[in-house]
């Protein structure tokens, strides 16, 4: 290929002539493209190829203003909530996150005999649920608009989660109709198991209120124990101090209280209190002697016991509180508790969709890839042609 020196016009004579003196080349070049294209279509065809499916997940509505699941407040994860239709399909998505790994080794997806020890099993398990995505539809209770994401991640946690999608990616035949077997059993077995773990809270709060009350009832037993220990040393002591009473008033000769001392002036009344115990067999030996008499023949130190009454009307209010019992007849006669009410989440089967990848048709892809050998033919073509007049040229001059 040359310029015209004259003109600096390519001659296309020139041109035409090199294409047709290597037109083999070309047209090689060109079925080796077409060839390796046919070659990949093929090895391409023959995969398998891989399946995602979306299936959608949805809250159930099934509260109305005469059901009492708005008076349940449970503690969950040391947050206290509410139940309702959107706690309850909280719970049911985390219930499924937590789940579906169990799920997909029950449904022997993975054999776990075609692996040789338990870590190569793990390892594939991982690899199947790792291909589960579950994708949350977040209500924007602010701006009024559904945002698919984790709720704290995408508007730090303004909204609800009012529904969602579980992704799955299968890569052959098999796997792919025991994914379809779970769906039809996953919206049964993710609602049971949220029921079982709301009627285990439920349970376990009622057994904390009922451990509260009895922990209650036994501190008053012991209060009450104690006073009547606490009395028993104080009759212990009082009984010491009274006989050591007798014994003055004895040597004293007064037998009862009818001594006017005259530092007392024409008030002679003594009150005996603390201040004042030192004259207290004032009152005589035979007041304080029968006295010492009948405080040993008390026989039950319970009712003499202080604070004794007010602690057991207490114990007793206690013990006839039906607040508890109340509750957990309210709780029981929930849809919680009944097998066939009870359902936190729906997963609509029949949504599933389906997508996979299509591979461009074989005679799209034999056109494209004579083209493109066509192109690199004839560049080939030209680029050797100068090559060789170069390499002439050269030849010549020297």
């Amino acid at each position: 290929m040359k310029k015209n020196e004259a003109t600096n016009e390519i001659d296309l004579l020139e041109i035409f002539l090199t294409l047709m003196n290597n037109k083999m080349k070309i047209v090689l070049i060109v079925v080796l493209s077409i060839a390796v294209a046919s070659g990949f279509q093929y090895i391409q065809a023959n995969k398998v190829t891989p399946k995602k499916f979306t299936t959608k997940i949805s809250a159930v509505s099934m509260f109305n203003e005469d059901n009492n699941y708005r008076d349940i407040v449970l503690n969950v994860d040391f947050k206290k909530i509410n139940i309702n239709r959107l706690t309850l399909f909280e719970l049911f998505l985390k219930t499924l996150k937590i789940e579906i790994r169990t799920l997909i080794e029950q449904s022997n997806i993975i054999k776990k005999e075609n692996y040789k020890d338990n870590k190569a099993y793990e390892v594939a398990i991982n690899r199947v649920v790792s291909k589960v995505i579950i994708k949350e539809i977040i209500k924007d209770t602010i701006k009024g608009k559904q945002i698919i994401g984790d709720a704290m991640q995408v508007h730090g946690g303004y909204g609800y989660t009012e529904a969602a999608t579980i992704q799955f990616l299968s890569e052959d035949e098999d796997t792919t109709n025991k994914w379809l077997k779970i769906l039809n059993t996953l919206e049964y077995s993710i609602n049971k198991k949220t029921q079982e773990y709301l009627k285990s809270l439920i349970n376990k709060k009622l057994e904390r209120d009922k451990l509260v009350i009895q922990n209650q009832i036994e501190d008053i037993d012991r209060r009450i124990e104690n006073d009547v220990k606490f009395y028993l040393l104080e009759t212990d002591s009082r009984l010491s101090f009274l006989r050591e009473q007798a014994k003055i008033a004895r040597e004293g000769n007064v037998d009862s209280e009818k001594v006017t001392p005259s530092s007392f002036g024409s008030n002679y009344s003594i009150n005996y209190n603390e201040d004042s115990l030192s004259l207290y067999y004032m009152k005589g030996y035979r007041v304080i002697e029968k006295e010492i008499t009948l405080i040993k023949k008390r026989e039950n130190p319970y009712l003499f016991a202080k604070n004794i009454p007010n602690l057991e009307l207490r114990k007793l209010e206690l013990e006839s509180d039906q607040s508890i019992i109340r509750k957990e007849a309210n709780f029981k006669k929930s849809a919680i508790f009944s097998d066939s009410k009870f359902s936190a989440g729906l997963i609509n089967v029949n949504s599933t969709e389906v997508f996979q990848d299509e591979y461009t048709s074989p005679i799209i892809i034999i056109i494209i890839s004579g083209l493109i050998g066509l192109i690199i033919g004839v560049f080939y073509v030209f680029i050797s042609s100068a090559i060789n007049s170069a390499m002439k040229r050269h030849l010549n001059n020297d």
